[in-house]
């Protein structure tokens, strides 16, 4: 069910540490959702990915994923449709956001190396995601990010009318713990 008002997150993933399956790339496109308890929480709408094995592992987990070229820099992360088409992308700009009106929780780092927006009613707040093992930061820019979005997708409405959003590209290790994405108020 959708809450009373309706957000999108947007997140370009490199797993370019050591993994026992591949390195890949993988996006999601996540909505707020209220549960069947009655708890808002983040649905999975979709998850582009570049290989094959990711796409097969993601279907029997039950994800959304379909393949896509994908690119993911410092500057700029972007995923695009087989036969060229954009889905979407993501560039940092040179203006920071605020960190006194942000919400990152401590220790807040994750997955590897990544941009992450999310547009929420308090558009100064950050998608973050972590791992509750031992984490070493590398890098973090945390500075707002255009969004590019490709025709008649049907979350399109919830991007921000600027087509900006607070964000960050992040590198980071974990060494051990699971992985999470946490969104705080």
């Amino acid at each position: 069910m959708m809450p009373d008002t309706p957000e999108v997150s947007l997140v370009i993933v490199d797993y370019n540490q050591s993994n026992p399956v591949v390195r890949y790339k993988e996006g999601m496109v996540m909505l707020k959702a209220v549960a069947s308890n009655g708890q808002e929480t983040w649905y999975v709408h979709s998850m582009p990915v570049e290989d094959w094995l990711m796409l097969a592992i993601g279907h029997d987990w039950g994800f959304r994923k379909e393949l896509f070229d994908m690119t993911v820099t410092k500057a700029r992360a972007s995923a695009h449709r087989p036969n060229g088409d954009l889905f979407f992308a993501l560039e940092l700009t040179d203006r920071y956001w605020n960190d006194n009106t942000a919400v990152v929780p401590e220790r807040g780092a994750g997955g590897i190396n990544n941009m992450a927006v999310v547009y929420s009613r308090n558009v100064d707040m950050a998608l973050v995601f972590g791992s509750t093992g031992t984490v070493r930061v590398l890098e973090k820019e945390k500075r707002i990010v255009d969004i590019s979005i490709g025709k008649g997708l049907d979350w399109a409405g919830l991007v921000p009318k600027s087509g900006q959003a607070p964000g960050y590209f992040q590198r980071f290790l974990y060494e051990s713990g699971d992985a999470y994405i946490k969104k705080l108020w």
